[in-house]
């Protein structure tokens, strides 16, 4: 969808919604919705949305995911090597550190990996 648009989505919507922010997370956000665009990171959170309302997410931990981190489980699913090592590098801090990222196709990414 085209910005400015009353349907448009931004990647501020994103953080508010997801109630985030670290400065990595931000970050990270940022590159999410830069790699594989607006609809990509719209439909991970109508996603993340339908978690939450059936009950949410245990981490590992068993502790239950929040929202955010829910969003960014299902985005790492939708991901491969490089490109996940990038955006959920440990190391990372700001979004200056993504600037060599650039957009992908959403075909690339736009049906989770599958369980074996």
């Amino acid at each position: 969808m085209a910005r400015g648009t009353q349907n448009s989505f931004s990647v501020e919507q994103l953080i508010a919604e997801l109630d985030e922010s670290t400065d990595r997370a931000v970050a990270q956000l940022h590159a999410i919705f830069y790699v594989l665009g607006e609809d990509v990171g719209r439909a991970v959170l109508e996603e993340t949305r339908a978690v939450e309302a059936a009950g949410g997410m245990r981490a590992p931990s068993g502790d239950r995911r929040t929202k955010g981190g829910v969003f960014f489980y299902l985005v790492r699913r939708r991901l491969t090597g490089r490109l996940r090592h990038r955006i959920f590098d440990p190391s990372l801090r700001t979004i200056a550190e993504l600037s060599d990222l650039r957009p992908i196709s959403s075909a690339a990414t736009s049906a989770p990996k599958r369980a074996r």
